[in-house]
């Protein structure tokens, strides 16, 4: 499989009628990735622009994408993130082993 990814960009010029000839920069301030494994993952928003509902449109848009390939839908997600946590479950997705261990996501050394 192959990768894929959705983002958002932010025009960071808020002056509409900025008439100096300078062009506007286009920054990405959100995306999400799909993994060559299939998996959804790095879901990411910049700090100065989260809350606003960025994380919601991707997510949505990527699930969206996907559901009609009727493949396997699975995302993986740090311990600890809630806030990750929160999202996907608001928009429907469902740990698959809620009762299971819960680790740092890091391997111990032996």
């Amino acid at each position: 499989g192959s990768s894929t990814c959705l983002g958002i960009a932010f025009d960071s010029d808020n002056d509409d009628n900025n008439d100096n000839g300078d062009d506007d920069e286009t920054k990405l301030v959100a995306c999400i990735i799909r993994h060559r494994n299939g998996s959804l993952g790095i879901l990411h928003v910049d700090e100065e622009h989260r809350r606003l509902g960025f994380g919601e449109v991707l997510l949505r848009e990527a699930t969206r994408a996907l559901v009609p390939r009727k493949e396997r839908l699975y995302a993986f997600i740090f311990d600890g993130n809630q806030a990750s946590e929160k999202l996907f479950a608001k928009l429907g997705w469902a740990k698959d082993n809620p009762s299971g261990k819960k680790g740092t996501g890091k391997r111990k050394a032996k």
